[in-house]
């Protein structure tokens, strides 16, 4: 029993997230041999495994064990004066109550923080050779092994091999001049291919001679010469103002238009007369 007991309280003391998953399973079977065998790779069963041997632990310290005066230390002396009050070293990341508190723990807090004497109602007695020895519970272990941890962390890992960040951005920049150029090159060959398209099936040039003379031309055209008679091109009825329409119509009926003809009546006019001027034939 005492060494299913000491087993006990080592896997207790690691915490809830237990890294001996077979020593946690060895020991749930020893001290509930009627229950089901612990799931190796199930961390709910892991941790409802964990609580239930810690409470095994805290009765047996509760009611099994007796010490006799001759061989243990009396137990922890110190208490806080409230068994509510929470006290955390600054640092440790330990939490103290009357529950986990030791004498050893007592002792280290007031030597840090003597003003934290106030929280005491009981102080610890000085520390005595061989008190390292005094049997813990498992919170009381638990409590005393984080603080170990707190004050010698372990190293640090080494680090890693830094990134080349230079070459990394050379490459980067590398990589969007390539994809710049292939993207001009695709554009280009898109270009030349819509002005071969373009040069194709160019609709026939058609030109109408209106009844006053007037050539009207029709149809695509060559963007050269377009661009040297757009000016001299007449323009077509629908787009003319009320100052052309008048204009066209002095010009093309010879007669003064009536006051107060609208733009549609001049153009009408203006239609009629040039369909009137058409020649038969």
């Amino acid at each position: 029993m005492a060494e299913l007991l000491d087993r006990a309280r080592q896997l207790i003391a690691g915490g809830p997230w237990v890294s001996n998953v077979g020593e946690l399973i060895a020991v749930h079977a020893l001290i509930y041999p009627t229950r089901d065998p612990v799931c190796d790779h199930c961390p709910a069963e892991q941790g409802r495994a964990y609580y239930a041997i810690q409470r095994w632990v805290n009765q047996q310290e509760n009611s099994s064990l007796t010490f006799s005066s001759s061989n243990v230390k009396k137990g922890t002396t110190a208490r806080f004066h409230s068994d509510e009050l929470i006290y955390t070293p600054h640092g440790l990341g330990v939490a103290y109550s009357n529950k986990n508190l030791t004498d050893k723990a007592a002792r280290d807090i007031l030597k840090a923080d003597p003003d934290a004497a106030q929280h005491f109602s009981v102080l610890p007695p000085a520390a005595e050779a061989g008190e390292d020895e005094q049997p813990l519970t498992a919170s009381q272990q638990t409590a005393e092994k984080q603080a170990e941890q707190a004050q010698h962390p372990a190293p640090a890992p080494a680090a890693l091999p830094g990134f080349d960040y230079a070459k990394l951005a050379s490459a980067m920049l590398d990589e969007v001049q390539r994809r710049q150029a292939e993207a001009e090159a695709k554009q280009l060959a898109q270009d030349d291919e819509s002005h071969e398209d373009e040069g194709e099936g160019e609709p026939e040039v058609k030109t109408e001679v209106l009844g006053n003379g007037v050539e009207v031309t029709t149809g695509h055209t060559d963007s050269t010469a377009g661009d040297d008679h757009n000016d001299e091109q007449p323009v077509r009825l629908s787009r003319m103002n009320k100052d052309q329409l008048l204009e066209a119509y002095r010009a093309e009926l010879r007669l003064e238009p009536a006051a107060g003809l609208t733009n549609d009546q001049l153009r009408d006019a203006i239609a009629e007369h040039r369909a009137n001027q058409v020649d038969p034939e």
